[in-house]
């Protein structure tokens, strides 16, 4: 996987583009991803309904992350939280 990783906002293109891959269909309602303070390590990220945060438990997305963002010279997130409503959340961070 390459990502463009410039910005807070590429990043966030980065995982949203990667996410409608892997659900197929426009799947993120909404990320929180900091510049600094607690988002900034404690990344959040919201699907919309019908998409099973479950299904992203053997994909690695925040091993991905942490290499890229390594590799890119960048501070890494700590954590990963993934919701959609009516869902259980799932814990990234907790999988590895």
């Amino acid at each position: 996987m390459s990502w463009n990783l410039t910005t807070i906002s590429a990043f966030y293109e980065n995982i949203r583009k990667t996410l409608i891959f892997f659900y197929r269909c426009g799947a993120v309602h909404s990320a929180k991803i900091g510049k600094r303070g607690d988002h900034f390590y404690a990344w959040e990220i919201e699907l919309k309904a019908g998409n099973d945060p479950r299904w992203l438990e053997g994909l690695n997305l925040l091993d991905r992350i942490r290499n890229a963002k390594k590799n890119a010279g960048y501070s890494s997130p700590h954590s990963m939280k993934v919701s959609s409503p009516g869902l259980q959340d799932v814990d990234l961070s907790k999988l590895m």
